[in-house]
């Protein structure tokens, strides 16, 4: 409704509105609305795209919107270019950015917005959501669960969820197993090595380690004795790491070796490669 004409104050007309701006909305074609969106990583260009569309005047109503869709998706490169237009937007204008993966974020993100956070679905409505989109029953179980609530967390997984899945596990188990860093790191690196993007490759590490979480989160609530604290922090620092752009192979090794550290009883100090 921050476009449509007919609001007053902040109540909305009640029903379908038919004034020209909701029109135009409905249609796709108000040129005071604005959508970023993508499968992938979303770069600079598209926030050049935005500063230009902010500098025009509004055309068809009093004022301008613009909607990043998985804001988590924003190179840092393109977070740092958004930070000027959250802090001093243009009169008239309003800029919604949805997220699923908030930690994603540079924090100056969320401290420039004013942040609203909605609570999570239901299993059964999240797995009617990945349905409805055509989701395998096949990865329905482990999409549904790594979603923890959030559909857009679970499509987030759903491209290469089997290949995430299946690393995930085969490194889990080697940690357990105290297999050697060169052998927990080669699956990893192999499936690394089937994106030609580096983007691509960071996204698939991210996943790797979400779906990784979730396998030491079922261990430990079956083992209270493990040391919850250190798995945590180092899969949390871990998961920083490759949001920072951090040698993925690097990550993994560092990880590797917290963990099997950890699961033997060692201490673990300092962040190694994380920082």
């Amino acid at each position: 409704y921050v476009l449509c004409e007919a609001m007053s104050g902040h109540e909305a007309p009640s029903g379908a509105c038919s004034c020209r701006s909701c029109v135009l909305f409905n249609s796709g074609n108000h040129p005071d609305f604005m959508r970023i969106a993508g499968d992938a990583e979303i770069k600079m260009d598209a926030v050049e795209e935005l500063r230009h569309f902010l500098a025009s005047r509004p055309m068809a109503s009093r004022r301008r919107a613009v909607l990043v869709e998985d804001a988590e998706r924003l190179n840092q490169h393109a977070q740092n270019g958004l930070l000027k237009s959250l802090e001093e937007p243009p009169p008239g204008t309003t800029l919604v950015l949805t997220v699923s993966r908030p930690e994603a974020l540079l924090d100056t993100i969320p401290s420039r917005a004013r942040v609203v956070r909605f609570g999570n679905l239901a299993d059964a409505s999240v797995r009617a959501v990945l349905e409805r989109l055509g989701v395998s029953e096949a990865e329905m179980p482990f999409l549904v669960e790594a979603g923890g609530g959030s559909p857009g967390r679970a499509l987030g997984l759903s491209a290469h969820s089997a290949l995430v899945r299946e690393t995930a596990e085969a490194f889990f188990e080697g940690v357990a197993a105290g297999k050697p860093l060169a052998a927990l790191e080669a699956p990893v690196a192999e499936a690394l090595g089937s994106f030609s993007e580096n983007a691509e490759r960071r996204e698939f590490l991210v996943e790797f380690i979400t779906a990784l979480s979730l396998l030491y989160r079922r261990h430990l609530a079956a083992n209270g004795s493990e040391p919850l604290g250190t798995i945590i922090s180092s899969l949390v620092e871990a998961y920083r790491a490759a949001r920072q752009n951090v040698t993925p192979q690097l990550v993994v090794l560092t990880l590797a070796s917290r963990l099997e550290r950890a699961n033997a009883g060692e201490p673990v100090t300092g962040r190694g490669v994380f920082i």
